[in-house]
């Protein structure tokens, strides 16, 4: 009976590892889709969504592996919308994201504690992303922001990542 115990533990124990190890690896997933303006390959709609793995610190990148300009229409934390203001600084207010663009990265500027770990995040854009079908990999990272004396600094930590799909959806007129 003991040793029936024994594996009957050892077997709940791995299942339980198993499972947490899915839900671990699930929980990095950044969804990107994109859809066409129009019979335009260049237009797009895009869309970022995902459940956040970490407090940020004060911001976060949304940053591509490949040239892509990105401006946001919307964001939404928890299904809540959140003003965007284009300004290189930290936001005043909670109800509030400040966003600038790169050629590789979309930055948001938070006030801390806007976002915390576990929140939904959906970010949508206007904008041009060209997947180089040549250079391999096409990731978007997610990654954190630090603000000093007025300049950013990106972490080297990628906390979520997901691919840009190859081909992007049709929206219907």
């Amino acid at each position: 009976m003991g040793n029936f115990r024994m594996k009957y533990s050892l077997f709940l124990i791995l299942m339980s590892l198993l499972f947490s190890t899915q839900i671990f690896s699930q929980a990095n997933q950044l969804q990107v889709s994109l859809n066409s303006k129009s019979n335009s390959e260049t237009a797009l709609d895009i869309q970022f969504t995902w459940s956040n793995n970490f407090t940020p610190t004060d911001g976060l990148v949304i940053e591509s592996t490949q040239p892509m300009m990105l401006i946001p229409v919307s964001v939404q934390i928890n299904g809540e919308n959140i003003w965007l203001q284009n300004l290189s600084s930290l936001p005043e207010n909670d109800s509030v994201v400040t966003w600038q663009t790169s050629s590789n990265s979309l930055i948001f500027l938070l006030r801390n504690g806007l976002v915390q770990e576990g929140d939904v995040i959906n970010v949508n854009c206007n904008g041009m992303i060209n997947p180089d079908k040549e250079a391999g990999e096409n990731a978007i990272l997610i990654k954190d922001i630090t603000w000093r004396a007025g300049q950013i600094e990106i972490s080297d930590q990628s906390y979520m990542s997901g691919n840009i799909p190859a081909v992007p959806n049709q929206e219907e007129n």
